[in-house]
């Protein structure tokens, strides 16, 4: 059977992915808040929504829509259920706008935009809320669990990007600087006299005199790092500028050294070309990152450009670089993210997605250590999913610490429920239990986020922790990222999970397989085969390479595949299950077999056919003993009734006799009486008639046969078994009354077998009033019908049923009869379940007891 994985937690992952793509193309907040419209109206199926976020006064305003006029914008601009104050904030949803009495201003211009419902989704950073997404509906909605997940989860993400493009944006306007415009003829640079250099230049070697085509400020203004090289690479000035951001205060430090010396081996070959192409006149660009003199990791952006003297020839090389490590680290993240999605939608292992998760964050920020912590299955522990920067001492003395306030900031995150910042491990309370190992590892401050589930009712999951060799606390972006990292993890666990929970469900089901005989196919709604499970393939008409790919009609015979397929037209038209039972010959001998067919997924149907062969010899064997024993009973039965029986007999074989003589003394009168004689012999063939009828009873109760289902008349069986007991009757001394409903619906049922029944009901009627007055005595036979069953009912005025007994009558060899065997109420129970009935007694309210046979319609049965 094919693997399955869960739905939700896939369509989650997928949403994940989606939008972290999505806002990884962005280049600007414009591109992220058309990315959230867009996964938006992709995910949830919302083909109106808007973007909105506070503003420095505090004003929720419109930063993008879809499908919204500008008098509804205008209308409901400001209005917000959170300030920027608000903490905790949760989805707020409102299915019926016309239900919700804080929206009751805004109710007419809800019904000139055709707004019926609502979903205001908070946009949160740092725990506080910067704007909202808000979903708008024509008609009332209800929202379920999976809308508002993955509402959540994109919400989380453009929080992220939006602060992200914000700050961007700060580091752009900081980082503004007058464009430097090579020659427009040349595309060089040159210096105001052919030399290059005045006789009083500083010892830097930067001319005294500008360069010809700076045009909108000086070199030393200039925020970029601006370096002039000469012309074997050696720096030989750069400005204030450029030492503030390489962290240097003496430029000697720098000065006379080839720039190639401060880049990595990495970074030495792409640099040095170019170089050289500045070298032979071309502007030449380099991108790379390089550990400062201060330690601190960096990425550049550099443009290399000759610098010409007036004959043309380049004398040095100006190198401007730009520190792009803001809009770098935001995209190695970004880009770090994505593989982390990407390693947990291929089910890698756990340990391995947290492992790279720290190193993604790691690498954002020089000489921090991440870990994440788990809280184990039984709530209280805590484990290590991943901290491979962690010195394996420290490792080994958080894992397995019980959860407390103690056990530092991470533990304590996952006991509260949400942030711990701590500043000085040294210090700290939280940190009673791991402070001699933190410090012997280095740590010195340490910043925690809750990892919480993605189900509605958020469950703590671990803890996402970020370390700090100095004693600190961390900036905004640095604790944006720890919450995203935070969520990332809580992702991976979230899937990790539902994963192995599909697993064991899986060993489970395989388990629950291979215990179950039965033979499980799935079918097209042709009829054609497309999976199977076979325990024993004993049994198999043909192998499963055989069938597998074919119809049912190139497999089964002719007239069993018809019958399938009809079976498998109604279960895909009613949704019901469908069963049939069959036989096929296998081996030269008669298999059975039983199916239930069953719709599965999409227009495919679930065939689980189970071999009742062994049922259906016992079942066989067991009516052929039922049937045996019925014999019996009714052989004791008319033993019983021998007396009556020969009564019955006599009577007409006595009239035979009688008018048999009569014929004889009539051929000796003369005239002989031609009407008379012939009167009299009628009289012979009509009792001779009654004493044949009473015989072929007799025999047909006495004799062994098959059973033979046939629609019947209960009333007529009913008659027939009256006639046979009528002498019996009229000793016994026992008044009957019937009340047959004419018109009755026949029942499918064996003549012989329903004789039998009435029979061992009407003599035991007889023999439960055998100690009452003649003059009470009553036996009531009555008969009615409704759509499903006709029903026999039979009364008697007897003593009745002890109390305690009434579930036990039907048992074998319970009587109360001393000559009895306790085995014919048995037997007809039995009978009657043959036939798909129920039979069942009670006491009646005055004296006596009535028995009740409920036998299903011809039609029913059929």
């Amino acid at each position: 059977m094919n693997r399955r994985t869960p739905a939700a937690t896939n369509r989650q992952l997928a949403v994940r992915l989606a939008v972290a793509r999505a806002l990884g193309r962005s280049r600007d907040l414009d591109d992220v808040y058309s990315a959230a419209l867009n996964t938006l109206a992709e995910v949830l199926d919302v083909s109106r929504a808007s973007v909105l976020l506070f503003d420095p006064d505090g004003v929720m305003r419109f930063k993008a829509y879809r499908g919204l006029s500008s008098e509804y914008r205008s209308a409901v601009q400001g209005h917000s259920p959170w300030t920027p104050d608000s903490v905790d904030a949760v989805p707020l949803l409102v299915p019926d706008v016309t239900r919700d009495p804080s929206l009751e201003g805004y109710l007419p211009v809800f019904a000139q935009e055709r707004i019926a419902a609502l979903g205001f989704i908070p946009l949160v950073s740092l725990g506080r809320v910067i704007g909202k997404f808000m979903l708008y509906y024509d008609t009332p909605h209800t929202f379920d669990d999976e809308e508002v997940q993955l509402a959540a989860i994109i919400a989380g993400a453009v929080a992220f990007a939006v602060e992200r493009g914000r700050m961007e944006d700060i580091v752009r306007e900081a980082d503004v600087s007058p464009v430097f415009e090579p020659n427009a003829a040349t595309g060089k640079w040159e210096w105001d006299v052919s030399s290059g250099v005045d006789a009083g230049d500083p010892v830097d070697a930067l001319p005294s005199r500008t360069l010809r085509q700076l045009r909108q400020c000086s070199v030393a203004s200039s925020h970029d790092c601006l370096k002039i090289l000469d012309l074997d690479g050696r720096l030989i000035y750069i400005n204030q500028a450029g030492l503030e951001r390489l962290g240097v205060e003496d430029p000697r430090e720098l000065l006379r050294r080839p720039l190639i010396d401060l880049w990595q081996e990495s970074e030495r070959e792409a640099l040095g070309n170019a170089i050289a192409r500045a070298k032979s006149g071309a502007i030449a660009r380099f991108q790379g990152a390089c550990r400062t003199p201060a330690g601190v990791m960096k990425w550049w952006d550099m443009m290399i450009m000759p610098i010409v003297d007036a004959s043309g020839a380049t004398v040095q090389l100006l190198a401007v670089s730009r520190d792009v490590s803001k809009p770098w680290q935001a995209e190695a993240f970004q880009a770090g993210q994505h593989q982390v999605l990407e390693m947990i939608a291929t089910g890698a292992p756990l340990h391995e997605v947290l492992t790279l998760l720290s190193h993604v964050v790691e690498d954002q920020y020089e000489g921090m250590i991440c870990s994440v912590l788990l809280l184990d299955a039984d709530g209280v522990h805590v484990r290590v999913g991943a901290a491979p920067s962690l010195p394996d001492a420290y490792y080994a003395g958080i894992d397995g610490q019980p959860l407390g306030p103690r056990v530092g900031s991470c533990g304590t995150a996952m006991q509260v429920g949400r942030s711990v910042i701590v500043t000085d491990i040294t210090q700290d309370p939280h940190w009673e239990i791991l402070r001699n190992a933190a410090a012997a590892s280095g740590l010195r401050a340490c910043w925690s986020a809750p990892i919480f589930s993605s189900s509605v009712h958020k469950k703590v999951l671990g803890s996402f922790t970020m370390y700090c060799s100095m004693g600190r606390g961390p900036s905004r972006e640095e604790l944006r990222v720890v919450e995203t990292a935070a969520d990332l993890a809580g992702a991976a666990i979230d899937h990790h999970r539902s994963q192995e929970a599909l697993r064991q469900s899986e060993e489970r089901n395989r388990a629950i397989l291979r215990a179950i005989p039965d033979w499980m196919f799935v079918l097209s709604r042709e009829g054609v085969y497309l999976d199977c499970h076979i325990n024993n393939p004993e049994g198999l008409l043909v192998p499963p390479e055989v069938f597998l790919g074919k119809s049912i009609h190139d497999v089964m015979p002719a007239a069993l595949a018809d019958r399938f397929c009809r079976a498998f037209e109604r279960a895909l038209a009613t949704n019901e299950p469908e069963r049939i039972e069959y036989s096929l010959e296998i081996g030269h001998e008669p298999r059975f077999y039983e199916a239930c067919i069953v719709r599965s997924e999409g227009d495919t149907l679930l065939s689980i056919v189970r071999d009742t062969t062994d049922r259906k010899r016992a079942e066989l064997d067991a009516a052929t003993q039922r049937e045996a024993l019925a014999h019996l009973n009714r052989v004791l039965i008319l033993n019983e009734q021998s007396g009556a029986l020969a009564h019955e007999l006599s009577q007409p074989l006595a009239a035979i006799l009688s008018n048999a003589q009569a014929a004889r003394r009539l051929l000796d009168r003369s005239p002989l009486d031609v009407e008379e004689l012939r009167a009299t012999l009628d009289d012979v063939i009509k009792s001779d008639k009654r004493a044949g009828a009473v015989i072929h009873r007799l025999r047909e109760l006495l004799k062994k046969s098959n059973v033979d289902l046939q629609p019947l008349d209960l009333n007529e069986v009913t008659r027939e078994v009256l006639d046979l007991t009528h002498s019996d009757l009229l000793l016994r001394r026992m008044p009957i009354r019937t009340a047959l409903s004419p018109g009755i619906p026949p029942v499918l049922g064996d003549r012989i077998q329903l004789q039998q029944v009435i029979l061992n009901l009407v003599l035991n009627a007889c023999d439960a009033m055998s100690t009452v007055e003649p003059a009470k005595r009553e036996l009531t036979l009555t008969t009615a019908a409704d759509a499903e069953c006709v029903q026999l009912a039979i009364a008697d005025r007897g003593v009745g049923i002890p109390d305690g007994e009434l579930d036990s009558v039907f048992d074998p060899f319970v009587t109360h009869r001393p000559q009895g065997l306790g085995l014919g109420l048995a037997i007809s129970r039995s009978i009657v379940l043959a036939h798909r009935g129920r039979i069942q007694a009670e006491n009646n309210a005055d004296r006596g007891a009535t028995f009740r046979c409920f036998l299903p319609l011809a039609d029913a049965r059929a």
